[in-house]
Protein backbone atom coordinates (compact mmCIF):
# COMPACT_ATOMS: atom_id res chain seq x y z
CA UNK A 1 0.00 0.00 0.00
CA UNK A 2 1.12 3.60 -1.17
CA UNK A 3 2.99 5.00 2.31
CA UNK A 4 1.41 8.97 2.78
CA UNK A 5 3.13 11.71 2.32
CA UNK A 6 4.61 13.19 5.68
CA UNK A 7 2.56 16.47 6.58
CA UNK A 8 5.24 18.97 5.58
CA UNK A 9 3.87 18.37 2.22
CA UNK A 10 0.39 19.64 3.18
CA UNK A 11 0.81 22.48 0.50
CA UNK A 12 1.09 20.30 -1.94
CA UNK A 13 -2.78 19.11 -1.19
CA UNK A 14 -4.60 22.17 -0.73
CA UNK A 15 -7.92 20.40 -1.15
CA UNK A 16 -7.35 17.45 1.49
CA UNK A 17 -5.16 18.95 3.43
CA UNK A 18 -7.23 22.44 4.35
CA UNK A 19 -10.19 19.72 4.53
CA UNK A 20 -8.07 17.66 6.85
CA UNK A 21 -7.56 21.68 8.72
CA UNK A 22 -11.07 22.90 8.49
CA UNK A 23 -12.34 19.30 10.14
CA UNK A 24 -9.99 19.51 12.93
CA UNK A 25 -10.19 23.23 13.84
CA UNK A 26 -14.09 22.83 14.13
CA UNK A 27 -14.15 19.74 16.34
CA UNK A 28 -11.88 21.74 18.66
CA UNK A 29 -13.99 24.08 18.68
CA UNK A 30 -16.95 22.04 19.53
CA UNK A 31 -15.45 20.73 21.98
CA UNK A 32 -14.13 23.86 23.50
CA UNK A 33 -17.83 25.15 23.45
CA UNK A 34 -16.52 27.99 21.70
CA UNK A 35 -18.32 27.31 18.79
CA UNK A 36 -22.43 26.34 18.33
CA UNK A 37 -21.73 24.09 15.83
CA UNK A 38 -25.43 23.10 15.26
CA UNK A 39 -25.85 25.04 12.26
CA UNK A 40 -23.73 22.82 10.33
CA UNK A 41 -25.03 19.43 11.21
CA UNK A 42 -28.19 17.45 10.41
CA UNK A 43 -30.54 17.92 13.68
CA UNK A 44 -34.12 17.18 14.13
CA UNK A 45 -35.63 20.28 13.88
CA UNK A 46 -34.43 20.85 10.30
CA UNK A 47 -36.45 20.60 6.96
CA UNK A 48 -34.19 20.73 4.18
CA UNK A 49 -36.44 21.78 1.79
CA UNK A 50 -36.46 25.17 3.31
CA UNK A 51 -33.45 25.85 2.49
CA UNK A 52 -30.56 24.72 4.46
CA UNK A 53 -29.30 22.37 1.57
CA UNK A 54 -25.22 23.48 3.14
CA UNK A 55 -25.46 21.06 5.81
CA UNK A 56 -25.10 18.07 3.48
CA UNK A 57 -22.01 19.68 3.12
CA UNK A 58 -20.82 20.93 6.70
CA UNK A 59 -21.98 18.25 8.55
CA UNK A 60 -18.26 16.18 7.57
CA UNK A 61 -16.74 18.82 9.67
CA UNK A 62 -17.38 18.42 13.10
CA UNK A 63 -16.71 14.81 14.85
CA UNK A 64 -17.22 13.44 18.14
CA UNK A 65 -14.60 12.25 19.76
CA UNK A 66 -10.92 12.09 19.77
CA UNK A 67 -10.67 8.27 17.81
CA UNK A 68 -13.40 9.47 15.21
CA UNK A 69 -11.14 12.75 14.29
CA UNK A 70 -7.82 10.61 14.07
CA UNK A 71 -8.98 8.42 12.54
CA UNK A 72 -11.04 10.11 9.75
CA UNK A 73 -8.56 12.44 9.19
CA UNK A 74 -5.62 9.86 8.82
CA UNK A 75 -7.43 8.18 6.06
CA UNK A 76 -8.46 11.28 4.34
CA UNK A 77 -4.86 12.35 3.91
CA UNK A 78 -3.93 8.24 2.96
CA UNK A 79 -6.93 8.13 -0.08
CA UNK A 80 -7.14 11.53 -1.01
CA UNK A 81 -3.88 13.12 -1.42
CA UNK A 82 -3.35 10.02 -4.19
CA UNK A 83 -6.73 10.99 -5.72
CA UNK A 84 -5.24 14.65 -5.55
CA UNK A 85 -1.92 13.96 -7.15
CA UNK A 86 -3.80 11.79 -10.13
CA UNK A 87 -7.09 13.93 -10.22
CA UNK A 88 -5.54 17.47 -9.72
CA UNK A 89 -7.08 19.75 -7.43
CA UNK A 90 -10.39 20.97 -8.77
CA UNK A 91 -11.65 17.22 -9.65
CA UNK A 92 -10.83 16.05 -6.09
CA UNK A 93 -12.75 18.76 -4.67
CA UNK A 94 -15.35 17.84 -6.86
CA UNK A 95 -15.26 14.03 -6.18
CA UNK A 96 -15.00 15.31 -1.82
CA UNK A 97 -18.05 17.54 -2.44
CA UNK A 98 -19.75 14.48 -4.47
CA UNK A 99 -19.29 11.92 -1.21
CA UNK A 100 -20.27 14.66 1.20
CA UNK A 101 -23.67 15.62 0.01
CA UNK A 102 -24.24 11.65 -1.15
CA UNK A 103 -23.23 9.78 2.00
CA UNK A 104 -24.59 12.55 4.51
CA UNK A 105 -28.38 12.59 2.12
CA UNK A 106 -28.56 8.72 2.57
CA UNK A 107 -27.86 8.77 6.40
CA UNK A 108 -30.30 11.49 7.12
CA UNK A 109 -32.88 10.43 4.68
CA UNK A 110 -32.38 6.70 6.47
CA UNK A 111 -31.64 7.17 9.79
CA UNK A 112 -31.11 10.08 12.11
CA UNK A 113 -28.01 11.57 10.26
CA UNK A 114 -24.28 11.78 11.44
CA UNK A 115 -21.51 13.81 11.39
CA UNK A 116 -17.68 13.32 10.82
CA UNK A 117 -15.33 12.65 7.39
CA UNK A 118 -16.58 8.73 7.40
CA UNK A 119 -18.69 8.91 4.38
CA UNK A 120 -15.76 10.47 2.79
CA UNK A 121 -13.33 8.33 3.97
CA UNK A 122 -15.57 5.48 2.76
CA UNK A 123 -15.99 6.77 -0.69
CA UNK A 124 -12.25 7.69 -1.41
CA UNK A 125 -11.67 3.93 -0.35
CA UNK A 126 -14.27 2.59 -2.68
CA UNK A 127 -13.14 4.43 -5.41
CA UNK A 128 -9.47 3.47 -5.51
CA UNK A 129 -10.21 0.07 -4.42
CA UNK A 130 -11.71 -0.09 -7.86
CA UNK A 131 -9.11 1.66 -9.35
CA UNK A 132 -6.45 -0.54 -7.84
CA UNK A 133 -7.95 -3.40 -9.48
CA UNK A 134 -8.07 -1.53 -13.06
CA UNK A 135 -5.86 1.22 -13.16
CA UNK A 136 -2.35 0.96 -13.18
CA UNK A 137 -1.78 4.21 -11.42
CA UNK A 138 -3.40 2.96 -8.60
CA UNK A 139 -1.42 -0.09 -8.33
CA UNK A 140 -1.35 -1.29 -4.39
CA UNK A 141 -3.46 2.03 -3.48
CA UNK A 142 -5.24 -0.52 -1.28
CA UNK A 143 -3.91 -3.43 0.01
CA UNK A 144 -6.01 -7.06 0.98
CA UNK A 145 -5.47 -5.47 4.47
CA UNK A 146 -7.50 -2.47 4.02
CA UNK A 147 -9.91 -4.07 2.66
CA UNK A 148 -10.38 -6.17 5.41
CA UNK A 149 -10.12 -3.86 7.97
CA UNK A 150 -12.87 -1.48 6.15
CA UNK A 151 -15.09 -4.15 5.67
CA UNK A 152 -14.54 -5.41 9.19
CA UNK A 153 -15.12 -1.94 10.76
CA UNK A 154 -18.26 -1.10 8.68
CA UNK A 155 -19.90 -4.53 10.26
CA UNK A 156 -18.45 -3.87 13.66
CA UNK A 157 -20.20 -0.34 13.17
CA UNK A 158 -23.51 -1.72 12.57
CA UNK A 159 -23.18 -4.41 15.59
CA UNK A 160 -22.11 -0.82 18.03
CA UNK A 161 -24.98 0.86 16.46
CA UNK A 162 -27.64 -2.35 17.01
CA UNK A 163 -26.44 -3.28 20.72
CA UNK A 164 -26.66 0.95 21.55
CA UNK A 165 -23.21 0.43 22.53
CA UNK A 166 -21.88 3.74 19.98
CA UNK A 167 -24.14 5.65 17.38
CA UNK A 168 -22.36 5.25 14.05
CA UNK A 169 -23.42 7.08 10.66
CA UNK A 170 -23.47 3.45 9.11
CA UNK A 171 -25.56 4.43 6.13
CA UNK A 172 -23.20 6.99 5.17
CA UNK A 173 -20.32 4.42 5.42
CA UNK A 174 -22.45 2.23 2.91
CA UNK A 175 -23.76 5.48 0.79
CA UNK A 176 -20.50 6.59 0.86
CA UNK A 177 -18.57 2.85 -0.52
CA UNK A 178 -21.18 2.68 -2.80
CA UNK A 179 -20.65 6.09 -4.68
CA UNK A 180 -17.21 5.77 -4.61
CA UNK A 181 -16.66 2.34 -6.15
CA UNK A 182 -19.30 3.42 -9.30
CA UNK A 183 -16.96 6.66 -9.63
CA UNK A 184 -14.24 4.04 -9.88
CA UNK A 185 -16.28 2.01 -12.76
CA UNK A 186 -17.46 5.34 -14.46
CA UNK A 187 -13.52 6.39 -14.66
CA UNK A 188 -11.90 3.35 -15.07
CA UNK A 189 -14.36 1.11 -17.59
CA UNK A 190 -14.52 3.86 -20.87
CA UNK A 191 -17.22 1.76 -22.46
CA UNK A 192 -19.49 1.35 -19.12
CA UNK A 193 -18.72 5.17 -18.41
CA UNK A 194 -22.04 6.58 -19.18
CA UNK A 195 -24.22 3.70 -17.10
CA UNK A 196 -21.99 4.29 -14.13
CA UNK A 197 -22.51 7.83 -14.61
CA UNK A 198 -26.00 7.82 -15.15
CA UNK A 199 -26.40 5.71 -11.97
CA UNK A 200 -24.25 7.58 -9.49
CA UNK A 201 -26.08 10.83 -10.44
CA UNK A 202 -29.65 8.54 -10.34
CA UNK A 203 -28.24 7.64 -6.72
CA UNK A 204 -27.16 11.29 -5.28
CA UNK A 205 -30.53 13.02 -6.60
CA UNK A 206 -32.65 10.37 -4.96
CA UNK A 207 -30.81 10.46 -1.76
CA UNK A 208 -30.58 13.60 -1.57
CA UNK A 209 -34.70 14.37 -2.29
CA UNK A 210 -35.15 11.68 0.18
CA UNK A 211 -33.32 13.88 2.70
CA UNK A 212 -35.44 16.51 1.32
CA UNK A 213 -38.35 16.00 0.51
CA UNK A 214 -38.86 12.14 1.30
CA UNK A 215 -38.00 11.54 4.74
CA UNK A 216 -41.34 11.48 6.35
CA UNK A 217 -41.91 8.47 4.27
CA UNK A 218 -38.77 6.69 4.04
CA UNK A 219 -36.74 6.72 7.24
CA UNK A 220 -36.54 3.77 8.91
CA UNK A 221 -35.80 5.10 12.73
CA UNK A 222 -37.51 7.14 15.67
CA UNK A 223 -36.27 10.22 13.34
CA UNK A 224 -39.29 9.44 10.97
CA UNK A 225 -41.28 10.90 13.76
CA UNK A 226 -39.34 13.67 14.57
CA UNK A 227 -39.78 15.06 10.94
CA UNK A 228 -43.63 14.22 10.97
CA UNK A 229 -44.08 16.13 13.91
CA UNK A 230 -42.05 19.31 12.48
CA UNK A 231 -44.44 18.87 9.19
CA UNK A 232 -47.63 18.72 11.77
CA UNK A 233 -46.31 22.01 13.59
CA UNK A 234 -46.25 23.97 10.07
CA UNK A 235 -49.43 22.87 9.03
CA UNK A 236 -50.84 23.99 12.66
CA UNK A 237 -49.14 27.30 12.13
CA UNK A 238 -50.55 27.82 8.90
CA UNK A 239 -54.00 26.97 9.92
CA UNK A 240 -54.18 23.37 7.92
CA UNK A 241 -55.44 21.96 10.74
CA UNK A 242 -56.84 18.00 9.31
CA UNK A 243 -53.26 17.98 7.62
CA UNK A 244 -51.74 18.77 11.05
CA UNK A 245 -53.64 15.90 13.03
CA UNK A 246 -52.76 12.93 10.58
CA UNK A 247 -49.56 14.05 10.46
CA UNK A 248 -49.05 14.03 14.00
CA UNK A 249 -51.06 10.89 14.42
CA UNK A 250 -48.55 9.37 12.78
CA UNK A 251 -45.74 11.23 14.60
CA UNK A 252 -46.82 9.88 18.16
CA UNK A 253 -47.14 6.36 16.50
CA UNK A 254 -43.83 5.95 15.20
CA UNK A 255 -42.40 7.75 18.56
CA UNK A 256 -44.94 8.51 21.24
CA UNK A 257 -42.46 9.84 23.55
CA UNK A 258 -42.51 13.11 21.84
CA UNK A 259 -44.47 15.71 24.67
CA UNK A 260 -44.29 18.38 22.09
CA UNK A 261 -46.03 16.46 19.40
CA UNK A 262 -48.70 15.34 21.46
CA UNK A 263 -49.47 19.02 23.18
CA UNK A 264 -49.74 20.07 18.95
CA UNK A 265 -51.81 16.99 18.59
CA UNK A 266 -54.36 18.05 21.03
CA UNK A 267 -54.16 21.39 19.25
CA UNK A 268 -54.93 20.32 16.04
CA UNK A 269 -57.81 18.14 17.25
CA UNK A 270 -59.48 20.64 19.30
CA UNK A 271 -59.58 23.13 16.62
CA UNK A 272 -61.15 19.91 14.45
CA UNK A 273 -63.75 19.62 17.09
CA UNK A 274 -62.59 16.74 18.75
CA UNK A 275 -62.29 17.89 22.78
CA UNK A 276 -62.39 14.35 23.79
CA UNK A 277 -59.36 13.20 21.63
CA UNK A 278 -57.82 16.92 22.22
CA UNK A 279 -57.92 15.95 26.38
CA UNK A 280 -56.55 12.69 25.79
CA UNK A 281 -53.49 13.95 24.06
CA UNK A 282 -53.43 16.97 25.87
CA UNK A 283 -53.03 14.52 29.26
CA UNK A 284 -50.41 12.57 27.23
CA UNK A 285 -48.27 15.45 26.80
CA UNK A 286 -48.20 16.50 30.55
CA UNK A 287 -47.87 12.91 31.77
CA UNK A 288 -44.65 12.79 29.48
CA UNK A 289 -43.36 16.22 31.13
CA UNK A 290 -44.93 16.79 34.31
CA UNK A 291 -43.11 19.95 35.11
CA UNK A 292 -44.76 21.75 32.21
CA UNK A 293 -47.54 24.59 33.23
CA UNK A 294 -48.28 24.72 29.49
CA UNK A 295 -49.35 21.15 29.28
CA UNK A 296 -50.82 20.66 32.50
CA UNK A 297 -52.78 23.56 31.88
CA UNK A 298 -53.99 22.32 28.58
CA UNK A 299 -54.72 18.89 29.87
CA UNK A 300 -57.54 20.62 32.23
CA UNK A 301 -59.00 22.45 29.92
CA UNK A 302 -60.25 22.19 26.39
CA UNK A 303 -63.20 24.69 25.73
CA UNK A 304 -60.73 27.98 25.14
CA UNK A 305 -58.27 26.86 22.55
CA UNK A 306 -54.51 27.18 23.01
CA UNK A 307 -51.76 27.87 20.64
CA UNK A 308 -49.35 25.31 19.17
CA UNK A 309 -45.93 25.16 20.52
Amino acid sequence: MRPPPPPSQLPRYPVVGGLALLAIAVTLAKWGEHVDVRPLVLVEEVILRHGQWWRLLTTILPHGSPMHLVFNVYWLWVFGTLVEEEFGHARTLGIILLFAAGSSAADYALSYGGIGLSGVGYGLFGLLWVLSRYDPRFRGAVDQGTVLMFTAWFFLCIVLTYTGSMNVANVAHGAGALLGAALGVAIARRRQRAFWGGALALFTAASVAAAGYGRQYVNVTRARGEELAQLGLEDLVAGRNAPAASRLAEAVRVDDRQSWAWFNLGVARERLGQPAEARAAFERAADLEPGSPKYRAAAGRTSQQVAPG
